[in-house]
């Protein structure tokens, strides 16, 4: 709470119910850029580990939800993972890429029927030239993301072994059975372009993560609410399996009568620590 002082516009705190708060650090997101492969304009945020110096360290590339949305200059109150991972002295590389909002209209709808293509190209761009201007050691990279990023966590493990750890919360790793039980039934089909979910060879499983699954070697946290519409929890389910069957170092954990987004207090504090538990472990405490 705050009173206004009657002699001008000077407010003076009236409470200090959280005063433990003024003892952490904050780092600020700085602004970065980049080209994409056709020469577009692409921008996203870096957010500087705690406590070190100027020399490359381990980074971790936190892919937004969506498609359509934005990374932009503020607090991610919803997740405090992402500062919680440079206290740890891992710095976070927050990509816009084609689809998401900010650019106008063409741009948030240039992947539509290409998610897991130019978008990811943009974004393995954007990590390139993270590690070319020295923010990050190409050796100890990371990938994560929720909903539309965590499918493109998953996408990303298929495509390449350039990360050393993935994390992803409710991602879509099969399209086909996606559709079946989703209630976005019919977002799936805009966004793969009016694709036939049930064409052999078609989009609905040449761009499912679970489609090449056995291409990934990367140690990978799968999270997911067991009551979630959007994303079933099967989507982690199917991928935790393929992976166990192929002996990749995995974890999954269920949240109990959690949805889309983990609210409860303790599931978020368990979802945080678990994840800077995940990444110290793979991209710092290596040896």
């Amino acid at each position: 709470l705050a009173r206004r002082d009657r002699e001008g516009m000077q407010f003076s705190p009236l409470t200090d119910l959280n005063h433990h708060v003024g003892q952490f650090q904050i780092s600020p997101p700085q602004t970065v850029e980049w080209r994409s492969a056709e020469g577009w304009p692409i921008e996203g945020l870096f957010i500087r580990p705690m406590g070190t110096g100027p020399e490359p360290g381990p980074m971790v590339t936190v892919v937004h939800g969506g498609p359509t949305f934005l990374w932009c200059h503020q607090y991610f109150a919803r997740r405090g993972w992402i500062q919680l991972l440079a206290a740890a002295r891992i710095g976070v590389f927050l990509p816009n890429p084609r689809g998401s909002t900010g650019k106008g209209l063409a741009f948030a709808q240039s992947n539509i029927g290409d998610l897991g293509g130019g978008d990811w190209s943009d974004i393995q761009r954007g990590i390139d030239h993270c590690v070319a201007c020295g923010l990050a050691d190409p050796d100890r990279l990371g990938i994560a993301g929720s909903s539309y990023g965590g499918f493109m966590t998953a996408w990303a493990v298929t495509q390449t072994q350039r990360f050393k750890a993935a994390m992803a919360v409710a991602g879509i790793t099969d399209w086909r059975s996606f559709h079946g039980r989703s209630t976005l039934h019919t977002w799936d089909v805009i966004h793969l372009g009016g694709a036939d979910p049930w064409e052999p060879g078609g989009l609905f499983e040449t761009r499912s993560p679970i489609h090449h699954v056995k291409q990934v070697t990367t140690p990978t946290l799968l999270l997911h609410g067991d009551c979630d519409e959007l994303v079933p929890v099967e989507q982690s389910h199917l991928f935790h399996r393929a992976l166990k069957d192929l002996g990749v170092a995995t974890e999954l954990v269920i949240y109990p009568g959690a949805g889309h987004g983990i609210r409860d207090r303790k599931h978020i504090l368990d979802r945080d620590r678990r994840i800077c538990a995940w990444f110290r472990r793979y991209l710092i405490n290596t040896a």
